[in-house]
């Protein structure tokens, strides 16, 4: 008995499948993977990884931003003449 493999291939808007060995063994096996994609229970500990990443850039670009602001504030006071602490 050979081991059946499933592939689909992606092009634009189209989707060809091929398999080889037997095609109910490669049916058999494809559905036995979709379970197993659906059931992973790592993918909501990647969700949450993900989130704590773009939380931390969003928060990393706000204090940028506000690293910029101040410089340009300050430089502005100088130029004006104003004190310094």
């Amino acid at each position: 008995m050979d081991k059946a493999t499933w592939r689909v291939k992606e092009s634009k808007n189209t989707y060809r499948a091929t398999y080889s060995g037997d095609l109910q063994e490669a049916l058999d096996k494809a559905k036995k993977d979709l379970e197993r994609y659906q059931n992973n229970k790592d993918i909501a500990h990647w969700y949450w990884i993900r989130a704590k990443a773009e939380a931390a850039i969003k928060a990393n670009e706000r204090a940028i931003n506000r690293a910029n602001i101040f410089i340009q504030l300050a430089e502005k006071e100088l130029k004006a003449g104003g004190k310094s602490d």
